[in-house]
């Protein structure tokens, strides 16, 4: 018996988090539900033209989107956002905020 029910497809979802090494996937992916089967796999469409399938068991992660296009990209930039901040430390992550907002053309 699969850990999802099937009224699971059809739904858009983003990905949270891949186990698979090989994959070019990567968080805030989005995709469409094609099939979930019995073993709990879900087969999920991605826009990228990737089929793969997400497996709960082996970690996989994915959440149901309910927002807007733009809300989307909203999440991506706070995940990049916090992603930096963690790379580069507090005092620096400020310095660069503080140039893109003096700056929103400038690149670090």
């Amino acid at each position: 018996m699969s850990a999802y029910p099937d009224s699971l497809i059809g739904q858009r979802v983003r990905l949270v988090r891949c186990t698979d090494p090989y994959t070019d996937l990567r968080p805030g992916a989005l995709g469409t539900v094609s099939d979930v089967d019995d073993t709990g796999t879900v087969f999920i469409r991605w826009e990228s033209g990737s089929d793969l399938g997400l497996v709960h068991d082996a970690g996989d992660r994915f959440e149901v989107v309910t927002g807007t296009a733009a809300e989307h990209q909203t999440w991506l930039r706070q995940e990049a956002m916090g992603n930096e901040h963690e790379a580069l430390g507090e005092g620096q992550w400020h310095e660069q905020a503080l140039r893109r907002l003096a700056d929103p053309t400038s690149e670090d």
